[in-house]
């Protein structure tokens, strides 16, 4: 029966992963990408650089400036089945900026499927000084840090860094007289300059708000395995219940 959860449970995430990547890939290559000054409201993908929204920026687990992070924290339970257990998911960030040659429009991230290079960094190799300032900036998201002063524990963070290549696919909305955003890079000679929003990308019922790091070609290329993850996983659950049925039909023998 080992072998059958494990088909079972493996194979399904497979095509799960696979089936969201080959998605994402149609939309890619169906969508043609739009210049934000010049698009037109709807669905729209646009390509350009990660700016912060207001000037707010986080700092992520590993010390880097970031304008929004899904972040889950685990923690390792040892036993007879030793494993890592989520404790908390949150995201930090509500909103940034993308900014290309013609424009600037606001994505508001909430409900976002992230399509983003993840990372993963063991609590008690940080530096305290670092530990600190990721629990500040997670303030009233996590319920009780001080558990994590103890014990073994795991920070993973899907996020958006300070000046990035960013795709983003969504509903595109314009309203009259968009207000003007400031747009503040710390570090550089014009640390400050306001222009005017052309509109902001979210989710809505009917199409998902895509994110993504990278250009187009990036994310093509990181999705592109997609189907093959699909038959694999295909593979991985059909012989799950094969192995099912052999186990059930085994009982069944007098």
């Amino acid at each position: 029966m080992q072998f059958a959860v494990f088909g079972l449970a493996t194979g399904g995430a497979m095509m799960v992963r696979g089936f969201r990547k080959f998605r994402v890939r149609r939309k890619i290559e169906d969508l043609p990408s739009s210049r934000i000054a010049l698009a037109a409201q709807g669905l729209v993908e646009f390509e350009g650089k990660a700016r912060p929204f207001g000037g707010k920026v986080f700092q992520a687990t590993d010390g880097q400036p970031t304008l929004f992070s899904r972040v889950m924290i685990e923690q390792y339970r040892s036993g007879k089945k030793s494993r890592w257990v989520e404790r908390w998911s949150y995201d930090l960030g509500e909103r940034f900026l993308i900014e290309d040659s013609t424009g600037v429009a606001n994505v508001i991230v909430k409900g976002a499927e992230l399509h983003l290079k993840r990372e993963t960094i063991l609590w008690n190799l940080l530096p305290p000084a670092q530990q600190q300032a990721f629990l500040l900036e997670s303030a009233g998201k996590i319920s009780s840090p001080s558990a994590m002063s103890s014990g073994e524990w795991r920070v993973t963070e899907e996020k958006v860094t300070l000046d990035e290549d960013v795709l983003v696919i969504g509903n595109f909305r314009t309203r009259r007289n968009e207000p003007e955003v400031v747009i503040r890079i710390p570090g550089t000679p014009v640390t400050e300059r306001k222009v005017r929003s052309s509109g902001g990308l979210m989710r809505d019922p009917i199409h998902p708000l895509i994110l993504a790091d990278g250009t187009q070609q990036e994310v093509l290329s990181r999705v592109n395995h997609g189907v093959w993850n699909m038959i694999l996983g295909a593979a991985a659950f059909s012989f799950g219940v094969a192995c099912a049925i052999f186990e059930i039909l085994g009982h069944r023998r007098p």
